[in-house]
């Protein structure tokens, strides 16, 4: 009875510090640096990226990203972020606006997540347009839980 205490004990004792990884359990890495649209008028620096499972929680698993987000033109125009898993439409997000000229930064932590855990997300970064013009956006590679 007290080698199955004493071997109950080893196998808790190295599950425990592996809690963390499992709970975020899908693998994570960091994008491109910066990431920029084609004008150069938005870019997403030191940006990283995390999945996370059902087991033990959250209750709704889904796709962490976070970065600086940088507005780098004075033109009124506003630059933001959002992110998208699987099948779903773009969700999330987060903005930051320059009138100044000094290129306002912004941290950006955020998290989409769809019914089940995603198998792919990605997220993109875009400068906003008034009017009929289109948004100049750029999107990352896919990333998938490992």
């Amino acid at each position: 009875m007290r080698l199955i205490s004493k071997i109950s004990l080893a196998v808790a004792c190295s599950v425990i510090p592996a809690a963390p990884a499992l709970a975020l359990g899908g693998g994570s890495g960091g994008f491109t640096n910066p990431v920029k649209n084609s004008d150069g008028s938005a870019a997403f620096i030191n940006g990283a990226w995390a999945f996370d499972t059902w087991s033990p929680s959250p209750a709704h698993p889904g796709f962490h990203y976070s970065g600086t987000l940088k507005d780098t033109k004075a033109d009124g125009d506003w630059v933001y972020t959002r992110g998208k898993v699987d099948g779903y439409g773009w969700g999330g997000g987060a903005s930051a606006e320059n009138h100044a000229g000094s290129g306002q930064s912004i941290h950006v932590a955020q998290k989409v997540w769809g019914a089940d855990p995603p198998s792919e997300a990605k997220m993109e970064v875009c400068r906003h347009r008034a009017g009929i013009y289109p948004n100049i956006c750029v999107e990352s590679a896919w990333k998938r839980p490992r």
